[in-house]
């Protein structure tokens, strides 16, 4: 599978020349580094390899730029300016520092009805209970790697009866911009199928589902997934894990998938790791604006990142105000470099995240 070249890239219909220039630097750069993996336990022509994986990626920016302005406005238009956005969070039994972190940072800037921990017990404190809701009920569902799955399908099922809009799954060390999210799938039409994330992980037709970022699932693609009953979504989600690796995301790209709704790419998601530098460019970015991040695994980090993020949120008006001065081909440029730099950072996790998941197969 050979990356896009300038013929392709062209297909894009960039209006401005530097903006093409940026598409086809970052995809370029891309090609360059994921090849290196191909040869970790595969050819690079096997159909199913990991470059195959990390340049569909970068097809997927095709998908992304040439939506026209009319289909956004269409969408805007069907999609509630106030969408139900239900975050269910794959916690743990003794994970209440951790939880505390999370009700304290990213949490406490949304409606507490909007906010789900799964698998963790409901605080004796009446006072931080309140601030979510709690599914005692998938206190049986495991904290190993197994677990995961499980988590996902019950808070898929919760936030299918509570009527949201849109169902994000994260874990405890996700962070997230709750108000770039929000915004974000405003433009967007819940009773549309679809789930978004990022794209590229596991065995699935749908292309694949990499969960670190979040996995969001619109409310027709729930209704979809679970056309035939809760009961029996959950033998078949269960099933779809057992046939995965018991992995969550390519279990819920598999299921989604048999029931006919599409997966595609939401840039702003961050399923790897980023230097306090990174994160701080990538929240101070307009496109695409940061919407999550992962890897956030001490609650010290968690308040040190939600600091960071407070800071360059403040910090990004100023640059704002710098950006007046561009003109249009040089801004519309700037954004496209935003795009291409996140596409060639999808294309990389997958190859690293591939590798690591291969490696927990083996043990």
């Amino acid at each position: 599978q050979e990356f896009p070249g300038t013929e392709q890239l062209l297909f894009l219909n960039c209006a401005m020349v530097p903006v093409c220039l940026a598409m086809i630097a970052a995809v370029g750069a891309t090609a360059a580094t994921a090849p290196q993996a191909c040869g970790i336990g595969r050819s690079c022509s096997d159909d199913n390899s990991l470059l195959q994986k990390a340049s569909a990626a970068a097809k997927e920016f095709q998908h992304h730029s040439a939506t026209s302005n009319a289909e956004r406005k269409t969408e805007r238009k069907n999609a509630s300016a106030s969408p139900f956005v239900f975050y269910s969070i794959g916690a743990g039994h003794e994970m209440e520092v951790k939880v505390d972190a999370v009700l304290d940072t990213w949490a406490a800037q949304v409606d507490p009805e909007q906010v789900h921990f799964v698998g963790a017990p409901r605080p004796a404190d009446d006072g931080r209970a309140r601030l979510a809701s709690w599914d005692e009920a998938a206190l049986l569902c495991s904290d190993s790697h197994k677990g995961g799955a499980c988590k996902d399908r019950e808070g898929l099922v919760e936030g299918y009866k509570r009527g949201a809009d849109w169902v994000v799954l994260l874990g405890l060390d996700n962070y997230v911009l709750t108000g770039n999210l929000e915004k974000e799938l405003a433009k967007m039409n819940p009773n549309e199928p679809q789930v978004l994330g990022i794209l590229g992980c596991g065995s699935c037709s749908g292309g694949g589902l990499c969960g670190g970022g979040g996995q969001i699932f619109s409310k027709m693609a729930l209704k979809r997934m679970l056309e035939n009953g809760e009961k029996q979504f959950r033998r078949e989600a269960s099933a779809a894990a057992q046939s995965t690796g018991m992995y969550g995301d390519v279990a819920n790209c598999n299921v989604a998938t048999n029931h006919g709704v599409p997966l595609h790419n939401l840039p702003g998601l961050h399923g790897w790791a980023e230097s306090d530098e990174d994160l701080t460019d990538a929240i101070q970015r307009e496109e695409p604006a940061a919407l999550t991040f992962h890897y956030i695994n001490d609650p010290a980090e968690m308040q040190k990142v939600h600091g960071i993020v407070r800071h360059a949120q403040l910090s990004k008006s100023t640059a704002e105000k710098s950006a007046l001065i561009m003109t249009p081909a040089e801004e519309h440029a700037r954004k496209a470099s935003g795009l291409a730099e996140w596409y060639r950072k999808v294309a990389l996790h997958v190859v690293e995240e591939e590798k690591a998941r291969r490696a927990v197969e083996k043990m």
